[in-house]
């Protein structure tokens, strides 16, 4: 990971570290719990489309030439995943919906 994305990222798993895991495990049923019950047909399907869609993402960005991949400074290609899975996320909760 580059330096400037190191120091960006490390306070926010710094700060999650210092949450005890009984609080966030609180929170968790407490907010998601809801929301995985109505949408129980996308969380597991989340749990099958994801893996293959970074999967399938970082092949295609292997085969890209590389005039278009040193576009991306070294380092920072994690942040190419965010927009992935959440695309990957909203495509698989679309699908539950629309049944």
């Amino acid at each position: 990971m580059a330096p400037a994305l190191r120091r960006k990222i490390k306070p926010i798993i710094e700060l999650m570290e210092a949450l005890p895991t009984v609080i966030l495990g609180f929170l968790a049923g407490l907010f998601f719990a809801p929301f995985m019950e109505e949408n129980l047909a996308a969380t597991f399907s989340i749990l099958v489309v994801l893996p293959v869609g970074i999967l399938l993402f970082a092949y295609l960005w292997s085969r890209l030439p590389q005039k278009v991949s040193w576009l991306v400074p070294e380092g920072w290609q994690p942040l190419l995943l965010i927009p992935v899975i959440v695309l990957l996320a909203w495509f698989c909760l679309a699908l539950s919906l629309s049944d």
